[in-house]
């Protein structure tokens, strides 16, 4: 029976390749194809992406844009709208689904890391590129992936940014909270590796309070400890909770964090206990830079309101892609990837941009900001 069993996992496998080599033919006759639309995955947790963000509206500017404009190579594009959920298993369905979809030419995707590791690892095996904006898991660009990019500071750079931005700040025992995910534990480690580095002391870790009373005696800890500064490996909403907890006992402990905390919603979730609070962002409204102004201006003709870092970043991310595009032999994901890999000095809203051969972006500006009087105030990028 064992023996029977491995011939058919052996014949599922074989069956597997020939399919896989179907549809990476097909999908090369579609991308060869003159006049039908150029299909493209946009895949994460949708209401992120469509309710609390502007997102999606970011995106939808940049298709239009593209299609106003000739498309590519004289062909529309179009988008497929996929909610991941968050769940890993979600997320991994809808990648097995998309790369058995001949017309699909690359995927936007997905938001949260532990989504996209395990679904980048399908794209790469079936030959489909896949570009993400949001997952700054460090080991997604570490495994010598042909098909895998990302438009977004890793958690590396992030951590240590800030990290650096606490020594500037004079903080030297700091403490930090972080999720028990990729994203959290990344960034944590990240943010103490570069701290240790430049002498700040990292004299806690804490994450997951599961009741009032661990809380109360990871706060008794702290106390004990005479830490001036907290930083927070977290997103929102759940970050808001826990610095709520930690102003009711430290109204006025420095605290910081990044990307995940930059929500829209940061400010009114939070009233009196954000003030302070720095965190890292790739969007300031007042940079003065041509291509972000204009960008600015189409965002609120076209949808009567001012666009937010997650607009920024589907719109760019989504133009680095068409670019690419229109830049290679045909859209395939083959071509397209020979194409991103050696864009340089593209000039993008965040910065101006090169493609690793890793396929990560670097030229990405970090910037920060701080809560003061109830507004955002935006630093200065030597702050």
């Amino acid at each position: 029976m064992r023996r029977i069993a491995i011939i058919l996992i052996l014949l599922i496998g074989i069956s597997g390749c020939g399919v896989r080599q179907d549809v990476t033919k097909a999908r090369e006759v579609w991308a060869n194809k003159s006049k039908d639309s150029i299909i493209i995955g946009v895949v994460g947790t949708m209401w992120i992406m469509a309710d609390a963000t502007k997102y999606l509206d970011g995106i939808k500017l940049a298709v239009e844009e593209i299609n106003a404009g000739g498309g590519i190579d004289n062909r529309d594009v179009e988008i497929l709208e996929l909610d991941d959920k968050g769940q890993t298993m979600e997320g991994i369905n809808i990648a097995q689904e998309l790369v058995e979809n001949p017309n699909l030419m690359a995927v936007l995707g997905h938001w949260d890391s532990h989504v996209t590791l395990p679904a980048a690892s399908i794209y790469e095996n079936a030959g489909v590129l896949m570009i993400t904006a949001m997952a700054t898991s460090p080991k997604l660009t570490q495994n010598d992936y042909k098909y895998i990019f990302r438009n977004v500071p890793s958690d590396e750079k992030m951590g240590g940014e800030m990290a650096a931005f606490a020594k500037a700040q004079d903080l030297k025992r700091m403490v930090i909270y972080y999720s028990d995910t990729d994203y959290g534990k990344g960034l944590a480690n990240s943010f103490e590796k570069v701290a240790r580095s430049i002498g700040i002391k990292i004299v806690d870790r804490a994450t997951l309070f599961v009741n009032e009373h661990e809380f109360d005696r990871t706060m008794e800890r702290w106390n004990a400890l005479n830490f001036d500064g907290v930083f927070i490996a977290d997103y929102m909403p759940d970050a808001g909770d826990i610095i709520l907890k930690i102003r009711e006992v430290y109204p006025d402990i420095p605290i910081m964090g990044t990307d995940g905390l930059d929500s829209p919603d940061f400010i009114d979730v939070l009233g009196e206990a954000a003030e302070g609070i720095v965190i890292a962002t790739l969007f300031d409204p007042k940079d003065r830079s041509s291509e972000l102004l204009q960008f600015i201006n189409r965002f609120r003709e076209r949808y009567g309101t001012e666009p937010d870092v997650y607009a920024v970043q589907g719109y760019e991310t989504f133009k680095l892609l068409a670019t690419a595009m229109k830049n290679a032999e045909n859209p395939s994901p083959e071509e397209t990837a020979k194409a991103l890999r050696v864009i340089s000095q593209w000039s993008g809203l965040t910065g101006t941009l090169n493609i690793e051969e890793n396929g990560d972006v670097t030229g990405k500006v970090i910037r920060k900001k701080v809560v003061r009087t109830g507004k955002f105030e935006y630093l200065r990028i030597t702050q």
